[in-house]
């Protein structure tokens, strides 16, 4: 960055940009996958802020690989240099020339920087430069000729075509597909803080979980067994919180939700802000917390808005991740903390709560019912409900499991310890068992 790039964009004044692996001090980030598709729409923010003639060129480098949404990359340029119009610099709306050149200042070894050499440059020191801020030393490894540039023209690091081009030969990193977005955008700057905003800025720009920028108030819910979710998140109570990590032995809150939602072919990023586009917003007075519910609040390192996510259990509890040092659990929904509250699904499953009853199952009947042999019970039929709002299969559950009798009864006291108010009814293929509230 500029010295000046730097006193604007205070917050990621201790950080270096692209290629400073291992120039800050900053932990590296080490994000679970993320998916994302690259064909949505631009924002009216987008609009707005992105010069037409870079808004095209953004779009287009997403293609370079599967799994790049354009409006990371546009987040990217506008963190970096506005567009290519920090300082006074303007974009050649014609060649895309940037001038005057984004300088950053000298990687000499001075506080919070590493020593890095270049002998081709005119101080003999590396530099951030260009409007996507690259290294001078990082550029000549991965530098593209962008769309539209002659063909016998050599990349230029101040031309915001090639850079926009090369950034995203950069985030795809020699890879057909990127899996895991946070970390692609944490090659490029080795900052939870730089990462949080660049998402904030690409969901600004109209990035959604389905490719679409309709994740807003309006946006609808879909049809899903929301028992599933649910199952599987009570499954993992207990387990430790491991900021970055979606399972199967530790979770941060999103990787809870992300994992969860999963199982009913929900993607969902790893990002709990992101997460706050999903399905539709909820008023908890006017239509009430259902099952399955993400409620967001503040949280995240450095704390920010809908930083944290949980799931909701019924209207009063959900399970959640909460911080390193603790594990997965019920906890009371801190309804004064609340910031959003978002629907994904419409349930498909999903006895009627005051009837006190299971949802009817099409294996109820012991004599059709698909038991195993040596009078193993069959986790498909097995259900419960929760506070009479909502039924619950816990198939997930008994599938890591010896789904014996003995085995079941102990991972039923086990649950009735977690919520004493459990219901549970099941079925097996030589009879029916139920066990009630006591």
């Amino acid at each position: 960055m500029k010295a000046t790039h730097l006193a604007a964009g205070a917050t990621f004044a201790a950080t270096a940009l692209v290629g400073l692996l291992g120039l800050m001090l900053a932990p590296v980030i080490v994000l679970a996958g993320t998916e994302h598709r690259t064909d949505s729409s631009p924002s009216a923010i987008a609009y707005e802020e992105i010069p037409p003639e870079l808004l095209a060129r953004y779009i287009s480098a997403a293609q370079t690989c599967r799994g790049l949404p354009w409006q990371v990359i546009a987040a990217i340029g506008f963190i970096e240099s506005a567009h290519g119009t920090f300082g006074g610099a303007t974009v050649d709306p014609t060649t895309g020339d940037v001038r005057p050149p984004i300088i950053g200042p000298a990687i000499d070894g001075r506080p919070g920087f590493a020593t890095i050499a270049d002998p081709t440059s005119p101080d003999g020191w590396a530099h951030a430069r260009g409007p996507m801020q690259f290294l001078t030393t990082t550029w000549p490894a991965w530098a593209v000729l962008g769309d539209g540039r002659p063909f016998d023209a050599q990349p230029d690091i101040d031309n915001a075509w090639d850079a926009i081009a090369t950034a995203a030969e950069y985030l795809c990193n020699n890879k057909d597909e990127i899996t895991d977005l946070e970390a692609a955008i944490g090659r490029y700057n080795h900052s939870d803080t730089y990462v949080a905003a660049v998402l904030d800025k690409a969901i600004e720009y109209g990035l959604g979980h389905d490719g679409t920028d309709q994740q807003g108030d309006d946006a609808e819910t879909i049809d899903g067994d929301v028992s599933r979710v649910l199952a599987f998140a009570l499954a993992q109570l207990g387990k430790p919180y491991v900021w970055g990590a979606e399972g199967p032995d530790a979770f941060d809150c999103s990787g809870l939700t992300l994992a969860a939602y999963r199982t009913i072919g929900i993607r969902l990023p790893h990002y709990s802000s992101a997460q706050a586009r999903y399905g539709r917003a909820i008023d908890p007075d006017t239509d009430g917390i259902e099952p399955g519910d993400l409620i967001f609040t503040r949280g995240g390192d450095p704390t920010h808005d809908l930083g944290h996510v949980g799931i909701a259990l019924d209207a009063d509890r959900y399970i959640v991740a909460p911080h390193t040092g603790d594990v997965v659990q019920i906890k009371p929904i801190p309804e004064e903390r609340v910031q959003a509250v978002r629907r994904l699904v419409t349930d498909t499953d999903t006895a009627d709560p005051g009837s006190g009853a299971a949802t009817p199952d099409p294996y109820s009947d012991p004599d059709t019912a698909p038991g195993g042999d040596g009078g193993r019970w069959s986790p498909q039929v097995v259900r419960s409900r929760i506070n009479r709002s909502s039924a619950v299969i816990l198939a997930s559950a008994f599938d890591r499991i010896a789904a014996t009798p003995t085995a079941l009864a102990e991972h039923v006291t086990a649950m009735k310890r977690v919520n004493p108010k459990l219901r549970l009814l099941a079925w097996i293929d030589v009879g029916t068992i139920t066990t009630t509230d006591d």
